[in-house]
Parts: structure tokens; C-alpha cells; sequence
């Protein structure tokens, strides 16, 4: 027990408990957008909050330590950001080009182990913000990916009628990933 004591000690002491790079919008994470979710693994246990808690965690009653990401979209993806908890649960919220309030755009929360997702469609070309904190007071470690596809092709004719019966057009249903880095 002494040890395990001297060990928690010295940690503390050597910067392991010091506050992460993306702890404010201002060192956020900058994610890319994949076809996939390449997830990357995160935790706010030593993070610090950097806003008020958003409207979709319910009410509480303490601080929430939030950690940042960021990733910049052409216009041309249609966003879906994601974070899956590893244990506990969390919330994400996602802001326009400002990490502040006045950026918030909207946000989910996991609700008990299940992912927090937001399907955002085609987003305008621009930098966003996103942060993760858990709703409980401690933290949460989680994984976090933003996926991006864009259809491709011109429309194609379908052999569809419509209630009418008239041929109809639709678009393709093929879709090609697109990969965009920061």
C-alpha cells in the first residue's frame, strides 16, 4: 500500500497529472475525415471546462471537463462525427469555426454506454470544433472519429416508374469515400 502511495506521489509530481493539449479549443485534436472511422483515443480526466455544460446533458451539477477536436471540411462531405465511450458515458457537442457559444451548432449525449453521434449532412466549408465530456463527475475515456462521404456521378436514369407512371430520376446510390487531412 506504502508503494502504491510513493508511486501515486511521484506521478503527480512528474507532470502526469498536467492538463492535456487539447484541454482548450485553442490546442484542439485536429481529427481527419475518413470513410471509416479511424478512431482516436482520448480521456477528460485531467482536462479543465472551457464552457458551460450543453443543453443536451440534462442538468448537472458540476464541473464538466471537456476535451477539443477540430476538423476541416470543403463543403462537399457529409458529416458524421462520432464517440463511443469506453466506459460511462459522455456528451458531444459540435461548434462552427469558434470554439464558443456563439458557434455551438448542436449536441448529443450516449446515454449509458451506446455512441454519441451526430449526423450533420453537407456542413459549409470551414474549420469545426467539437469537445467530449462525460456526464458524470468524474471522466471519461472514449474514441472519437469523423467520418465524410460525398456522392459521385451524375444523376443516372432509373427504371423506376412513379405513381403516375412516369420514368423517374434519381441520383446514383454509389458513393465514394472522401479522405480530407488537416
Amino acid at each position: 500500500m506504502l508503494l502504491a502511495n510513493v508511486i501515486l506521489c511521484w506521478l503527480w509530481q512528474t507532470g502526469y497529472a498536467q492538463a492535456p493539449a487539447n484541454d482548450e479549443y485553442t490546442g484542439a485534436g485536429a481529427m481527419n475525415i475518413s470513410a471509416t472511422c479511424t478512431s482516436v483515443a482520448g480521456s477528460t480526466f485531467k482536462c479543465t471546462q472551457s464552457l458551460p455544460q450543453n443543453l443536451c446533458a440534462g442538468e448537472i451539477s458540476y464541473t464538466v471537463k471537456d476535451a477539443w477536436y477540430k476538423f476541416q471540411t470543403d463543403g462537399s462531405f457529409s458529416i458524421d462525427v462520432k464517440a463511443k465511450p469506453v466506459f460511462g458515458s459522455l456528451v458531444l457537442a459540435l461548434y462552427a469555426n469558434t470554439a464558443d457559444e456563439d458557434g455551438y451548432i448542436s449536441c448529443t449525449n450516449s446515454q449509458g454506454d451506446g455512441v454519441a453521434q451526430l449526423k450533420m449532412g453537407v456542413l459549409p466549408a470551414g474549420t469545426y470544433y467539437y469537445r467530449i465530456y462525460s456526464t458524470g463527475a468524474g471522466g471519461v475515456k472514449y474514441n472519437t472519429c469523423v467520418l465524410g462521404v460525398v456522392p459521385v456521378g451524375p444523376p443516372q436514369k432509373s427504371q423506376d416508374l412513379n405513381e403516375e407512371g412516369e420514368e423517374r430520376f434519381t441520383r446514383d446510390s454509389s458513393l465514394r469515400a472522401g479522405m480530407l487531412t488537416v
